[in-house]
């Protein structure tokens, strides 16, 4: 009989994973770094995550579909983003809940797209260069926005929507704008923006892709690679902090600290003195270096509860209109009428904009896959799978206060496809199915 142990080469079924690759050359990340700034000077980086979405649907289109299984939790929630479109009552919501489903929709072909890649670790290899690009391009964003601070031009797109009757989230998705001027902290304080639309998504996404930047630092087989990423690290840590983004910060700091105990977890690094101490120094520098940059940022972020008052008061409506729409939600957020100009309710976190909008069948929806993603990925043993593990805890961490639509959700869908590919290899190896 057959033996049906998986080889030790790395080879599962007919697909072979070498163990050791080479790391990326750094001219790798230029291409796709000036597709994304082409698309932000076309129409924001929005269209940049729409267009790759289209690509992978129709490259997807042509071929035999496969999903993994329990992937079905995924499509009911798309299913139910759908049906919840029919509970807007404006054209400006219908607009704003139909953008989110494209987005959706977006990431949920690059998911299967990457499934459907014949080499896990070369489609793995492919998002994490397209993360690093996009990583120095944020950060050279954050960069520009300090430097000029409230320059703002409309996109290609945005010359031809500049109108009154065209909703504002249309016409601040469509504008280039590289920071923004705002005295929450007693004085004047620069907010990078470039290139997203909000301050809040360039920090979280700046947070994510540090992750990605960590995992090339450690892979980069030159010191001027690991020069390079190292650098690009300190350049976006002051437009980072500067950014007064609290989640954003703890997300990151989560999500590093994940990949530390992970990284020496079974190994015997804390059991040498000298490395125990070289950790800690580096840790209390970095620590230092953030408060010698930006310490009254920190200091009064941390302290006063700048913007907490007006997220109370949004949770609460949030839990209101819950209940008013527990199935099917509201379709988008929704506007307080009674004050126009402050922010809808559900469109301070993931979490209540998927409650708000698609209700609590929705939202069991969306959690449930993502806890399924997380028990999928953590039988990924490799730096990558630890990778996604992290980018995992940071979206916790941060979908109570922050939308993870515009970036971090398609990071997270392209980098844990590899993880469901593999583990359905490995039960092909053992004759077990697990395609749906």
């Amino acid at each position: 009989m057959a033996s049906t142990a998986l080889p030790q080469t790395g080879a599962i079924g007919r697909f072979r994973e070498p163990e050791e690759r080479p790391a990326p050359g750094m001219h790798q990340f230029v291409r796709p770094a000036c597709a994304i700034a082409a698309a932000w000077v076309i129409g924001g980086f929005w269209l940049a995550l729409v267009v790759i979405g289209g690509l992978c649907a129709i490259a997807c289109a042509r071929s035999r579909l496969r999903v993994p299984k329990g992937f079905d939790l995924w499509l009911g929630f798309l299913l139910v983003a759908v049906l919840s479109i029919t509970q807007t009552t404006s054209t400006d919501r219908v607009a704003a809940a139909g953008y989110r489903l494209v987005l959706y929709l977006g990431a949920t072909a690059v998911f299967v797209y990457g499934y459907q890649r014949p080499n896990a670790r070369s489609w793995s290899d492919r998002v994490s260069i397209w993360a690093g690009s996009t990583f120095f391009l944020v950060t050279a964003g954050g960069l520009a926005g300090l430097g000029l601070p409230g320059w703002q031009r409309p996109t290609l797109l945005g010359s031809l929507v500049q109108s009154d009757a065209v909703p504002a989230f249309v016409r601040a998705l469509t504008t280039m704008r590289l920071s923004t001027i705002q005295a929450i902290i007693g004085r004047p304080l620069v907010r990078p923006i470039a290139p997203f639309a909000y301050t809040n998504q360039w920090a979280m996404a700046w947070a994510l892709l540090a992750l990605f930047a960590m995992f090339h630092w450690r892979r980069a087989e030159s010191r001027s690679h690991r020069l390079a990423w190292f650098g690009g690290g300190a350049a976006g840590l002051y437009p980072f902090l500067s950014s007064g983004s609290r989640a954003a910060w703890v997300a990151l700091l989560a999500g590093l600290g994940y990949q530390a105990m992970y990284e020496y977890r079974g190994k015997r690094a804390f059991r040498h003195p000298k490395k125990v101490v070289v950790a800690v120094v580096l840790v209390l520098g970095l620590v230092g270096v953030a408060f010698v940059v930006a310490g009254d940022v920190i200091v009064y972020r941390l302290t006063q509860g700048h913007s907490d008052e007006n997220r109370s008061l949004r949770v609460g409506e949030a839990l209101q209109l819950v209940k008013q729409a527990p199935v099917l939600g509201h379709g988008a957020p929704v506007e307080n009428v009674d004050d126009p100009g402050a922010p809808a309710a559900g469109t301070h976190g993931q979490m209540w904009l998927v409650l708000v909008s698609n209700g609590a069948v929705g939202a069991a929806l969306f959690t449930a896959w993502w806890l399924r993603t997380w028990r999928r990925v953590g039988r990924w043993k490799t730096p990558e799978g630890t990778l996604v593990r992290s980018l995992l805890l940071s979206c916790l961490v941060a979908a109570p206060f922050y939308e993870l639509l515009l970036g971090p959700i398609f990071l997270v869908m392209a980098a844990a496809s590899p993880a469901f590919e593999r583990d359905r290899l490995q039960q092909a190896a053992h004759g077990r199915a697990g395609v749906t």
